[in-house]
């Protein structure tokens, strides 16, 4: 064991402990272990029994990244919720996160409450005033959103899509894997068809004459 003292008083020590087979740094200020290494290079930040390479324990917030001394991005964990947090530009994980993940897998951003449970809680996004998800790609792609229950790549991953198309300037709606509805600049379209003349827009001339069985 080494010790540092001050007026005869210590301060910090350093020492190996045989029971736990790991060396510590022990923080006499608050009689606590600051940081603890065990014999197979796992590192303990709060805990001497860290079961991964860097492994921190705190109520507090966990982990923070840096340019400078003032907090930057901030991870939290909390243990009574499962939920780990994240936090940008100084902001408090704990308090106020900016995205959670919760034990279930489901992502929060902006928000800790989750959608719609068991409808619509795998991503939520939320906003105090106007917000909204972009879907940026070139302007001659696609940007899709994809209705799946099934993984490779059989009709059943893409039963049902919501697809806008750049190089057309077209929102489509798939159903049953089909493209069944079309909404380009000569209006709205149906079951695939791309004629223009078919276009379905504010308005259609013409006459109608109803049948009675």
């Amino acid at each position: 064991t080494v010790g540092f003292a001050e007026a005869g008083t210590f301060k910090f020590n350093l020492a190996h402990v045989a029971s736990g087979d790991y060396f510590q740094i022990f923080n006499h200020y608050n009689d606590t272990v600051a940081l603890s290494v065990k014999s197979n290079s796992n590192v303990g930040v709060g805990t001497t029994t860290p079961v991964t390479r860097i492994h921190s324990t705190s109520s507090q917030e966990q982990l923070t990244l840096s340019e400078g001394n003032a907090r930057g991005a901030t991870f939290d964990y909390r243990s009574s919720t499962g939920n780990l947090n994240i936090s940008t530009n100084g902001a408090n994980a704990r308090s106020a996160p900016q995205l959670t993940l919760d034990l279930n897998g489901n992502l929060m951003v902006g928000t800790t409450a989750k959608g719609y449970p068991a409808y619509a809680d795998n991503l939520t996004v939320a906003a105090s005033g106007n917000g909204g998800i972009t879907i940026r790609t070139g302007n001659t792609s696609q940007g899709n959103i994809y209705f799946s229950d099934e993984t490779g790549t059989g009709g059943g991953t893409f039963r049902g899509i919501v697809s806008y198309e750049h190089s057309s300037d077209s929102m489509n709606f798939y159903t049953n894997t089909s493209n069944r509805l079309r909404v380009d600049a000569d209006g709205i379209k149906f079951h695939g068809d791309t004629a223009a003349a078919n276009g379905l827009n504010d308005f259609e001339t013409g006459s109608w004459t109803p049948a009675f069985a």
